[in-house]
Parts: C-alpha cells; sequence; structure tokens
C-alpha cells in the first residue's frame, strides 16, 4: 500500500480544529502525497454548501483521472456529518473503490438509533468501519449489526514536553480543553467550583479553552465571582495548547458524551492525571485511581472528590501522570501510522 493509493474524505485540516481535523493533519504528515476532499470547513451552513458542491466535483474529477486511488478513507461524526459524507460512501462504491468509514462522533449512538434502518443500509456500503474504542467496535457489531469494524487507535502528536515552571507552585491547575457547552459538562464544573469557591481560593485555577457557549460560560463566571479562579484562554491550538499542557497538573473534560477525545490523549502524553467521566472509549484509556478518576455524567459530588485528592496529593498526581504516559505509546504517529498500513493492505488484499 501506498499513500497515493488513498484518497482521505473529511474536514480542513491544514490549520486543525476540533478532533477530526486533528485526526487528518496528523495523518498528512506520514501519509505523502496527503490526497483528500475537503467537504466542510469552520464557516456558515450557505457557505459550507458551496464547500460541499466543490467537493463533490473533485471527486468526481479524481476518480476518473487518478487511477492510482483505491481506497476512499472517510472521516466523519453525526448529524449533517454523516448525512453528507454517506453520498461519497455510493459514489465510492460505485466507482469501485474500497470504503472506509471513519467514525469520530460523539453522540453517534443516540443518532444512530433514531435513523437506525438508513444508518445500517448506509454502513453496510462500507468494505469497513474504524472504530475509535474496543467498546465503540462491540457497540457498532451489537447494536447495528455491522460485521467490518476494526478499531484504530486516535492519534496525537509527539509530546513537546518541557520543565514546569510552576513546580512548586501552591496552586493546581486543572485544565479544560473542548467545545463549551452542556455536553462536555463545563456547566456542572463550573458549578462545583463556584459552590466551593471558598476553598479553591489561592488554591485552584481552572484554565479552560474552547468554542460553543463562549458567552454563556463568561456570563456564569461573572455571576458566580470566580474569575479569579476560572480563566478562559481562547480558542486553543498549537504553541498556546503545548504551553498549557506543560503548566497544567491534571485535565478535566466531565462529558456526558464521547468518543475517545483527543484532549484526553494528548494530556496523557504530557504526563497529566484524568479527570473524567465513564462514557464512550474514555474507560479504556483512563483506569480509575490508577492514571485519574472516572465518575458518572453530572456527579458533581464525585467530580469534587476527584480534584479534592489531587490538588491535596501532588505525588500522587505526578504518580498518576507518569502512568498517563506509559499508556499512550500506542497512540503516537510512529505506532498509528502502522496500523493504518496494516489495516489498508488487509482491506486491498479482501
Amino acid at each position: 500500500m501506498k499513500a497515493d493509493n488513498i484518497l482521505t474524505v473529511g474536514v480542513e485540516c491544514e490549520t486543525p480544529r476540533g478532533g477530526i481535523a486533528s485526526v487528518e493533519h496528523s495523518y498528512s504528515l506520514f501519509f505523502t502525497p496527503w490526497k483528500q476532499v475537503v467537504t466542510s470547513k469552520d464557516c456558515g451552513r450557505l457557505k459550507n454548501l458551496l464547500v460541499l458542491l466543490k467537493a463533490l466535483l473533485r471527486f468526481e474529477f479524481l476518480m476518473w483521472t487518478d487511477r492510482k486511488i483505491q481506497i476512499v478513507h472517510i472521516h466523519a461524526a453525526c448529524y449533517l456529518s454523516f448525512w453528507r459524507k454517506s453520498i461519497f460512501i455510493y459514489l465510492g462504491k460505485f466507482h469501485g473503490k474500497k470504503v472506509v468509514y471513519h467514525c469520530h462522533g460523539a453522540e453517534f449512538k443516540s443518532f444512530a438509533l433514531k435513523n437506525k434502518i438508513w444508518v445500517q443500509m448506509i454502513l453496510n456500503r462500507c468494505d469497513s468501519i474504524i472504530a475509535l474504542s474496543s467498546a465503540w467496535k462491540e457497540w457498532f457489531e451489537h447494536s447495528l449489526g455491522c460485521k467490518n469494524v476494526v478499531v484504530v487507535k486516535n492519534i496525537i502528536e509527539q509530546p513537546q514536553r518541557k520543565d514546569k515552571i510552576f513546580e512548586n507552585s501552591p496552586v493546581f491547575r486543572l485544565l479544560f480543553l473542548g467545545l463549551l457547552g452542556k455536553r462536555k459538562g463545563i456547566f456542572d464544573l463550573l458549578d462545583v467550583i463556584a459552590e466551593n469557591k471558598d476553598l479553591y481560593q489561592g488554591r485552584l485555577e481552572l484554565l479552560f479553552g474552547g468554542n460553543g457557549e463562549v458567552e454563556q460560560v463568561e456570563k456564569i463566571i461573572q455571576q458566580y465571582e470566580i474569575q479569579s479562579i476560572a480563566k478562559y484562554q481562547g480558542w486553543v491550538s498549537g504553541d498556546k495548547k503545548i504551553e498549557l499542557l506543560n503548566q497544567a497538573d491534571a485535565l478535566i473534560l466531565p462529558s456526558y458524551a464521547e468518543g475517545l477525545p483527543i484532549c484526553i490523549l494528548e494530556a496523557m502524553a504530557y504526563k497529566l492525571p484524568i479527570i473524567s467521566t465513564n462514557v464512550g472509549g474514555i474507560p479504556e484509556i483512563v483506569i480509575n485511581e490508577r492514571n485519574g478518576f472516572l465518575f458518572n455524567p453530572g456527579d458533581k459530588k464525585a467530580m469534587k472528590k476527584s480534584i479534592d485528592i489531587l490538588m491535596n496529593n501532588k505525588d500522587l498526581s505526578k504518580q498518576m501522570g507518569e502512568m498517563s504516559s506509559n499508556m499512550i505509546i500506542e497512540h503516537l504517529p510512529e505506532n498509528v501510522e502502522r496500523q493504518l498500513s496494516v489495516f489498508y493492505n488487509s482491506l486491498l488484499e479482501c
């Protein structure tokens, strides 16, 4: 298998924003030449309709002119992302290509069960489905009856670790990275901080970054008067993300639904303990009381307890961070590249 045998269908990833874009960007660094059809960008719906039309034209052009392409690798989530990509599933099969559906959607389960007949019909056209974890693989097999599901680890970039400048600081720095909204649990986290702000004042600092309901989050921080504890960092990527990961003492992601969050994997690579929920593929990478703490979504008491344990025991925090680093090796680029190459070769042999 050569890189020019693969056509990727996905989102704009040259300057990645979000998990899917980050994965595609990492793939583009070791699969050269990188052949991609971009079906959506970070723009409004009307502009994205034009992006989709251009994508269809480019896809058809490549299908008819580039005879080296054998596999169409489609990255998608759910809702509009799934329906958009379903067009390329059918077109790819029409042109006789091997079609791979790579599912990234945290809310794919609820979406698929509401549209089960259509989703099953579309996925059955694919030659293989890539799931982010063993739990997701099992769900595809048992709930949708898929028989061609494989697990490929979510990829992260090689960490650029630096000496912690706040090594001996009395303040415990908690990092949150992700879409600001109910699904990621940011409002639950702010509730916990507000209810215990006297305890956390001068001892805890929440650094959080992302897009989404930014105005609502900032309004709540003002109302709760926790500006000195909860500090918004804007959209975080590149050098800024590296800086925050090196500054943090732990990462927190109290989500209600997830696939396999890139931010958790990245934090583990930077030797951070993880505080998160037992949803999606998270329990496969965060082992409760080994490299972090897990609790049920919405359980604010358990969240507070997890924060307090790490805040009050930096030795335990470091120990769990070392465990995180040891557990993340399979997600580093050279290992994921090997997994993908084996997968592509086996697909072409079918």
